[in-house]
C-alpha cells in the first residue's frame, strides 16, 4: 500500500472487494453450524420409573448398585448393539443409558425409593427402544434371584404347614389319652399329669407355629412385602431436548464468526498476492531486459 502503514479503511476496501467471498464464506459456516445442531446436540430422551422388587422385605438388588451397574459396559454395550450402537466407548455410554437413584425423606434422613432410568438416542424410536430393552434386561436379572428367594419361602412354608398337622395329631392322640377315665383313684396320677404337661407343650408350640405361618403367608402373598421389579407408572415416550436457547444462539454466532474470520483470512491473503503479482512480474522482465543488453 505504498509504503505506508494500512489503515482501517484500508482493510475495509479489501473487505468489500472480496464480499462476495467473504459472504459465501460466513454463510457456509453458519449453515454448517446448524447442521452440526441439528444432528449431534439436539436428541431425544425417554424415561422411567423403576421399583426395584422385595422379597419379605428385602430389596433383590441394592438401588445405588443397580444404577451403576445399568451404566457399566457389561451391561449397556449389548443394548446399545441392539439399536446399532457397536463402537461406543465405555465414558460415552451415559450420554445414551443413566440411572439415578430417587430420594425420599427429610435430611439427614433420607432413604433411596426408587431408579430413574433415562435412555437418549438421535431417533424417538431409538431412546424408546433403548428404554424397553434397558427395564426388560434389569428385570429379567432380577426375576431370577426373585424366583430363587420366592422359592425358598414356599418350601420353608409347605414344610411350617407339615409341622402343624403333625402337632395337631399329636395333640390330638394326646387330649384322647387324657380324656380315657383313670384306673386308679384318689388324686391324678403322675402319668396323667405329664399328658396333661405335653397338651399344653403342644399347644404353645402349635400357636407358635400358627402366628409364624400366618406371617409368612402375608409376606410371601403380599405386594406390600413382596413383588417382582416393576415400573411405576408409565414410561416418558420420548422427548426431544435440545440444550438452552441461549446457548444454541451462541453456538451459531461462535460458527458464524468463525466462518467470517476466516473468510477475511483469505480475502486478505488473495488480495496480498494479486497485488505481489505485478511486482514479481515486472522484476521477472527488467531482469530480461538487462540480460538481453549485455
Amino acid at each position: 500500500m505504498n509504503g505506508r502503514e494500512p489503515e482501517l479503511i484500508d482493510y475495509i476496501e479489501v473487505l468489500r472487494r472480496h464480499r462476495k467471498l467473504v459472504l459465501v464464506g460466513t454463510l457456509t459456516s453458519a449453515l454448517a453450524t446448524v447442521v452440526v445442531i441439528l444432528v449431534w446436540v439436539i436428541h431425544y430422551e425417554a424415561h422411567c420409573d423403576v421399583d426395584i422388587g422385595k422379597v419379605s422385605d428385602e430389596p433383590l438388588e441394592d438401588l445405588y448398585f443397580a444404577a451403576a451397574e445399568i451404566a457399566s459396559p457389561g451391561f449397556a454395550l449389548p443394548i446399545l448393539a441392539q439399536v446399532g450402537l457397536t463402537n461406543v466407548r465405555p465414558e460415552r455410554i451415559p450420554r445414551y443409558i443413566s440411572a439415578e437413584v430417587l430420594e425420599a425423606g427429610v435430611l439427614p434422613n433420607r432413604k433411596p425409593i426408587m431408579l430413574h432410568i433415562r435412555t437418549s438416542s438421535k431417533s424417538p424410536e431409538n431412546a424408546a427402544k433403548l428404554l424397553d430393552l434397558v427395564f426388560a434386561e434389569l428385570s429379567r436379572r432380577h426375576q431370577a434371584t426373585f424366583d430363587a428367594a420366592l422359592k425358598l419361602r414356599k418350601t420353608y412354608e409347605a414344610e411350617l404347614e407339615s409341622r402343624i398337622a403333625t402337632y395337631e395329631k399329636d395333640l390330638e392322640r394326646l387330649q384322647s389319652s387324657a380324656s380315657k377315665p383313670s384306673s386308679g383313684t384318689g388324686s391324678v396320677t403322675s402319668t396323667a399329669l405329664l399328658v396333661q404337661s405335653g397338651i399344653g407343650e403342644r399347644q404353645n408350640r402349635l400357636l407358635d407355629f400358627f402366628r409364624e405361618l400366618r406371617d409368612m403367608q402375608i409376606e410371601n402373598g403380599s405386594e406390600i412385602h413382596t413383588r417382582p421389579t416393576r415400573l411405576v407408572g408409565k414410561p416418558t415416550f420420548p422427548n426431544r431436548l435440545s440444550p438452552p436457547v441461549a446457548i444454541l444462539v451462541l453456538e451459531f454466532l461462535g460458527g458464524s464468526v468463525a466462518g467470517f474470520l476466516i473468510s477475511a483470512f483469505i480475502a486478505f491473503l488473495r488480495d496480498y498476492l494479486q497485488r505481489a503479482k505485478p511486482k514479481t512480474t515486472l522484476r521477472l522482465e527488467e531482469a530480461t531486459e538487462n540480460v538481453s543488453t549485455h
